[in-house]
């Protein structure tokens, strides 16, 4: 598996947007190979949502937050 650890935590909130994204693809794809089909659900859901925050902050808007 190619899973990238970084030596030291994201150093901003669109770097760790991506880190997340990455990471919940990761472990969705280990979820569908064992067939734990509601967690892989909820970590694509996770996914699409890390990576929708990373896309956001890269073209400059602002972070939203949980409760919107």
């Amino acid at each position: 598996m190619g899973l990238i650890m970084p030596v030291e935590h994201p150093k901003d909130r669109s770097e760790a947007a991506r880190y997340c994204a990455q990471i919940c693809r990761e472990l969705r794809d280990i979820a569908v190979h064992n067939e734990l089909t509601f967690l892989a659900y909820l970590l694509e859901m996770a996914r699409s949502e890390a990576f929708d925050r990373h896309a956001d902050l890269e073209q400059g808007e602002t972070f939203r937050s949980v409760n919107e």
